[in-house]
């Protein structure tokens, strides 16, 4: 079983209330991070993920629409929210979830929750956990602006969000969607993908003894002060030179560097993985 919910009836001699429908659970195993959802299984999806309309206005996320192809292009599978003037919607700001499955999370280990995500206009995105697949349990912690990539077909663009976790545990991630009502009563955004990770801390491995050296989260510190420090491609270019101690790698694209580094006449080299 994946998915259950229940219904709640008040009854008494003279009749019962209308049903109360609780929101969806899924049950089965916790899954273990990294967990990367798609839409192209649509019947896959909903046994796992879930969809809530937060206001309860009846008008919320819909997948794979014929309307892409005009606003972006292309025709692609995704959920999608979308207002046009020519379509009856509710008026009312967006508030729209995404929850996925319970997941696996270790104590003092950091993960992010990366979107891969395209709109006509700016749309708030907020990453949440908790610790079911239920809005009132969700804690927000923090949000994105999609915004509007030029391109035939518009890019997919990849947003990513700290997800803080302080304790072992099974928790359920969210994406919340908290747009206000565009002024123009036009808004259209799409979700390709939804990755649940632990965040990528870089490493070095060494491939001769020497000088002390760390990196994390693409910044390489080097001991001992003033060393000279080169970096080049695998291919032997030379992309970077500098005496700094600590040196920030944010532009370099991920991949494997070599690291040389050089004091009292002496060059000591290392493989620099990014």
């Amino acid at each position: 079983m994946n998915r259950y919910k229940y219904k709640v009836y008040a009854c008494n001699p003279y009749g019962e209330s209308g049903e109360i429908t609780q929101e969806s659970y899924v049950a089965g195993p916790a899954v273990r991070v990294p967990v990367t959802q798609k839409f192209e299984d649509s019947e896959e999806y909903f046994k796992k993920w879930t969809e809530l309309d937060g206001n309860q206005d009846n008008y919320g996320w819909i997948h794979n629409s014929p309307y892409g192809a005009f606003q972006f292009g292309e025709e692609t599978n995704c959920a999608e929210y979308l207002i046009n003037p020519g379509i009856i919607n509710s008026g009312n700001n967006a508030d729209e979830w995404i929850i996925s499955p319970p997941m696996i999370f270790e104590k003092d280990k950091e993960y992010e929750l990366k979107i891969m995500a395209r709109s006509i206009s700016d749309e708030i995105l907020a990453g949440t956990i908790g610790n079911t697949n239920t809005i009132k349990d969700q804690e927000e912690m923090g949000t994105v602006t999609v915004v509007y990539e030029e391109g035939s077909p518009a890019p997919m663009k990849e947003y990513k969000i700290k997800l803080t976790n302080t304790t072992d545990g099974i928790r359920c991630v969210g994406l919340h969607l908290k747009s206000e009502y565009p002024a123009n009563g036009a808004s259209h955004i799409q979700i390709g993908e939804i990755t649940v990770q632990q965040i990528n801390t870089s490493s070095i491995e060494t491939i001769s003894d020497g000088v002390s050296h760390h990196v994390y989260r693409k910044t390489l510190s080097i001991v001992p002060d003033n060393a000279v420090s080169s970096i080049y491609t695998l291919n032997g270019c030379k992309i970077l030179e500098t005496r700094q101690k600590n040196i920030g790698l944010e532009t370099f694209p991920s991949g494997i560097y070599i690291l040389k580094i050089q004091y009292n006449n002496r060059i000591e080299t290392f493989k620099l993985k990014l």
